[in-house]
């Protein structure tokens, strides 16, 4: 197989042809790019115009169309490093020591500013950004300068934070209000623990150890809750009118209105569940694989061979899609399928 690079920016190599990726019982999307950067990627995201942020010891800021890197920044070799996240064209990330504000556009620091280590930037708004993480504070900064405007000292776990209109929401300990102003809890809601939660529109859906439930911020009042066996730690998505969620050995599609059960199908220890078009992609965990199931019907429309077993702990394994490209990491490898 003959291997051209189509261009080399700093410590990142791209590919167009390369050995592709084996399919297994066929797999919908073909491989477009892959992109080889010169240190392990840690985590992705998406800016609001598609854009693809990659956390390696650099932020780089790629384009999902080509895989060419449009401009990097350096940030540091923190392993649990986070992509940040974008509002209104301005990047907010943390490295252990300092949060930044970086421009969308051109890779410009717009400010820069010293925080306690091991945060990370969890909710963003016009005016504010959340910071938590593995470490024990749980802050507040101003969007505009990055100057802290509140901490709070609340253990290791993380906080998971939804700023929806005027209110901040936090699910943990149950669904609480905080204040703007000061952090502290201004209204709750008994749920049980809560283990992970995801935002959709303008509901909230969560996990405690036995249930699924959903939440209206604006009447903050529970619209379900339904149990779903086999408790493991769980992951959404969203497509239409469903609910997507990992269990230990299925994945699971509810409606959204109900929480009732749409269809599920048999994967061991799933992970990532991503939605590009009408298909709904998830990682089996220990065999790293991806598998492609029908939105509508849950129906297998094939597989693919992500790595080998033998790098499960050697290899970060982020998946996330951009419009119309399913893009996930493998070590140092960023490949891109598309339809």
């Amino acid at each position: 197989m003959i291997v051209l690079a189509l261009a080399w920016v700093g410590h990142t190599l791209t590919y167009k042809f390369f050995p592709p990726i084996p399919a297994k019982e066929g797999f919908p999307f073909t491989q477009k790019w892959m992109t080889k950067f010169g240190s392990n990627i840690f985590s992705l995201s998406v800016a609001h115009d598609g854009t693809l942020l990659v956390r390696t010891a650099y932020l780089n800021a790629v384009n999902p169309s080509t895989g060419q890197v449009k401009w990097r920044i350096l940030l540091d070799h923190e392993f649990d490093a986070d992509a940040g996240m974008e509002k209104d064209g301005v990047i907010y990330v943390t490295t252990p020591t300092s949060l930044l504000a970086i421009q969308l556009d051109t890779g410009e620091v717009i400010w820069k500013e010293h925080i306690e280590g091991g945060n990370l930037v969890i909710g963003v708004s016009e005016d504010i950004i959340l910071l938590n993480g593995y470490g024990e504070v749980f802050s507040a900064h101003d969007a505009k300068t990055g100057k802290n405007l509140w901490k709070n000292y609340i253990g290791e776990m993380m906080v998971q934070t939804y700023i929806i209109g005027a209110e901040i929401f936090t699910a943990r300990n149950g669904i609480s209000t905080i204040s703007h102003s000061t952090g502290e809890k201004t209204w709750g809601l008994n749920t049980g623990f809560i283990t992970a939660s995801a935002q959709s529109g303008n509901l909230i859906f969560f996990s405690t150890e036995e249930q699924v439930g959903c939440f209206d911020p604006k009447s903050k009042t529970l619209v379900w809750s339904e149990n779903l066996p086999e408790y493991f730690y769980r992951e959404y998505a969203f497509w239409n009118d469903a609910l997507v969620v990992t269990a230990q050995h299925h994945i699971y599609a509810l409606d959204r209105a109900s929480g009732k059960i749409l269809w599920k199908q048999n994967i061991e220890t799933p992970a990532n569940p991503t939605v590009v078009g009408d298909t709904i992609f998830v990682m089996e965990g220990f065999g790293r694989e991806i598998f492609a199931f029908d939105a509508r019907s849950g129906a297998n429309k094939g597989s693919l061979f992500s790595s080998i077993p033998q790098l499960l702990y050697t290899e970060r394994n982020d998946m996330i899609a951009s419009g119309k490209f399913l893009i996930f990491a493998r070590g140092n490898r960023l490949f891109t399928f598309s339809e």
